[in-house]
């Protein structure tokens, strides 16, 4: 499995436990600590996904665009097209 794929998982794991730590320890309501771990959880979760998706790259080789007209170069430039046509 990709790591990074799994860090926005972890990050939001690891963001959950340090809010709920964290509230525990200064006497919080329970219910409290569990809405600031869900809270904590889903910023972690969706912060990661936001880094992965601008700053990872997909290893993709760049595709070479080539445009091709349908149309000559004389008859792009009509008035060197007569002048050739004169000279001839």
């Amino acid at each position: 499995m990709n790591a990074w794929k799994e860090f926005p998982l972890f990050l939001g794991s690891f963001l959950a436990l340090i809010a709920l730590s964290a509230a525990l320890i200064n006497g919080v309501d329970p219910v409290q600590c569990l809405i600031r771990g869900g809270v904590c959880y889903l910023v972690g979760s969706f912060t990661a996904s936001l880094w992965n998706m601008f700053f990872t790259s997909p290893h993709q080789k760049p595709v070479k665009l080539v445009l091709e007209t349908p149309q000559s170069h004389q008859e792009l430039e009509p008035g060197k097209a007569a002048e050739s046509s004169e000279a001839a």
